[in-house]
């Protein structure tokens, strides 16, 4: 074999192909080194190097040796043109940085696929689109094009047939392209039979790399026409609230949420400055003295809004099945005279019990206002979280089901229940246009976005079903939760949090019992639930982004880990099982 032959170049995805292969080619001896957006996973004991680059927008300089293209291994995304966008466009952009070099492609089965479209003429477009970098907004519709409306294997299929037309068009400038079978790649690259790969006795195979995050944020559904609409918007220079956009997203939310006349609905900058505004709006900022009524359970945010307008903090135990505030511990603190304004939270997304919390509110006279920060997309007995309490707002964060760019709220009110103006508090708190654009291109989509949710958390739900000591959180029939997060409780979440990060899942304890941990407004109540949500409630990858393969995957290694953990011994606590 030649010394450049024992040089090797893997381009593609971190995952557990390149792992098993580096592990094969660097047991015989050979140098490898990986190119792409991730760090790879070492094949121990063997270090590989790593070029991080992003062969879409970044130029690409690749090392000496001969390269081996794994673009195209993963899984088909939820979206069929990202197969496209993902694999075809990246083998384009490579076309330059392999002109005269040894390149080898694994021969996927099932690549070859019949398209309407015209795969040469279409293969010559892109790569002229491709001299340049690329980010998804200039090539998403020619993805589209090719993807055409195929379900997502076809799709992939097509992306992969597009990515052997590039390496091989006639006047191709490799030196040499050879297609080998996937599972023949390792022998075949050797010219021998493979060595076995050394790996130490308690070696874990994860099932993701790199590591699968809690927060997986939705990406534009149309990037190419959110771009173009930001563009118009930058180059008008018409970009504060009220302009075409915000109002048409205004309009559809609307809409959305069927909300009649008597309510009004304003876009914000942020879901904090979205609940500030619905507490101004229904209770105004606090009297002296005045205190508001709380869950414990609930994010951080919720509590610094009422302190900075001046409410005291009373905390309120959540129901152990839902996890939204009891009533019956609402009804005996509402015995406090101090008690100015309650605020419940749709945690997660799953709605509060308004049938019990509003008439109680309304026999002393008092606002009830809703944190539905996680609520876009959640219903509440048939008709959309929105119009339930005085006020609510929403969030459209990074974290959440409908994002506008990374930031981004909503609040509704009722206008007979008004008894401030508002427009000396909204100021800078209404959404741009930039922002308001991206809005609504996941408004155009937000009920496929919270199905992929719920299919998520129900592959989570089945997987700990018959586990002693684990529960979930419940939901009332007739209610949509839109699983903004899927949370469980567990009764050792440091170890099953563990077992699932050597399996490439990361997961967060998540919500902290704020009467225990938030830095000003502890509070000295007992709140058993939400004490124990404290110490046993843990978040899990949760995100309308996964596809099928990788929901199966999560479920999948939720059982590998619990599985271990009660054969080790787990402790199996009475309450949670109980809950």
């Amino acid at each position: 074999m030649t010394t450049e032959r024992r040089e090797f170049v893997l381009i593609g995805d971190s995952g557990n192909v390149v792992h098993r292969l580096a592990g094969l080619l660097c047991a015989s001896g050979a140098d490898v080194t990986f190119v792409g957006t991730a760090a790879p996973r070492q094949p121990h004991p063997y270090r590989i190097s790593w070029v991080a680059c992003d062969p879409l927008t970044e130029e690409i300089n690749l090392p000496p040796g001969r390269v081996v293209v794994l673009i195209g291994g993963g899984d088909p995304p939820r979206r069929p043109w990202q197969s496209v966008l993902d694999i075809a466009v990246p083998t384009a952009r490579l076309l330059k940085a392999l002109d005269g070099r040894d390149v080898v492609l694994p021969e996927w089965s099932g690549a070859e696929c019949e398209s309407d479209v015209d795969l040469a003429g279409w293969c010559s477009r892109l790569a002229a689109i491709a001299e340049q970098p690329c980010d998804p907004s200039t090539v998403a519709a020619l993805c589209r094009e090719l993807a055409g409306s195929a379900p997502a294997d076809l799709a992939m299929r097509r992306a992969r047939a597009a990515q052997h037309a590039l390496l091989s068009a006639p006047g191709s400038r490799l030196a040499d392209l050879t297609l080998i079978p996937l599972q023949e790649l390792g022998r075949e690259l050797l010219a021998e039979d493979a060595p076995p790969r050394r790996e130490s006795a308690d070696a874990v195979e994860p099932l993701f790399h790199p590591p699968i995050p809690v927060v997986i944020p939705p990406r534009p559904v149309l990037p190419d026409v959110v771009a173009q609409r930001q563009q118009r918007a930058l180059w008008s220079g018409q970009l504060k609230a009220g302009n075409e956009w915000s109002m048409r997203c205004q309009e559809e939310l609307r809409e959305r949420l069927q909300l009649d006349d008597a309510y009004e609905l304003l876009l914000t900058t942020s879901g904090t400055a979205a609940l500030e505004l619905a507490i101004v709006a229904a209770a105004g900022p606090a009297a002296p003295g005045a205190v508001a009524l709380v869950p414990s359970f609930t994010f951080r945010a919720t509590i610094d809004v009422l302190l900075r307008l001046g409410y005291g903090i009373r905390y309120v135990d959540v129901d152990a099945f839902t996890w939204t505030l009891d009533a019956a511990a609402l009804a005996t603190a509402l015995e406090d005279e101090r008690v100015r304004l309650v605020v419940c939270v749709d945690t997660f997304g799953n709605p509060c019990a308004y049938e019990d919390l509003g008439p109680l509110c309304a026999a002393r006279g008092i606002a009830l206002v809703a944190d539905s920060a996680a609520g876009f997309g959640s219903s509440y007995q048939g008709r959309p979280v929105g119009q339930q309490a005085a006020a609510h707002s929403f969030s459209m964060s990074f974290a959440k089901v409908l994002t506008a760019a990374g930031a981004g709220g909503a609040m509704t009110f009722r206008r007979d229940q008004l008894g401030v103006d508002l427009s000396t508090w909204t100021g800078s708190q209404l959404m741009s246009e930039m922002h308001a654009i991206a809005a609504l291109d996941q408004l155009a989509v937000l009920d496929e976005l919270v199905a992929v949710r719920n299919e998520v958390a129900a592959g989570y739900a089945s997987a700990v079903q018959d586990v002693a000591g684990v529960s979930t959180q419940r939901v009332v029939g007739g209610n949509v939760h839109s699983y903004v997060h899927w949370v469980a409780r567990v009764p050792d979440r440091d170890a099953l949090a563990a077992r699932l990060a050597e399996l490439g899942v990361l997961t967060k304890p998540y919500f902290p019992a704020q009467h225990r941990h938030h830095p000003v407004a502890k509070g000295a109540e007992r709140l058993p639930v939400s004490e124990q949500l404290d110490t046993q409630a843990l978040a899990f990858p949760t995100s309308s982004e996964l596809s099928v393969a990788e929901v199966r995957k999560l479920r999948h290694a939720l059982q590998i880990a619990l599985g271990d953990l009660v054969a080790a011994g787990w402790p199996e606590h009475e309450a949670a099982r109980d809950a």
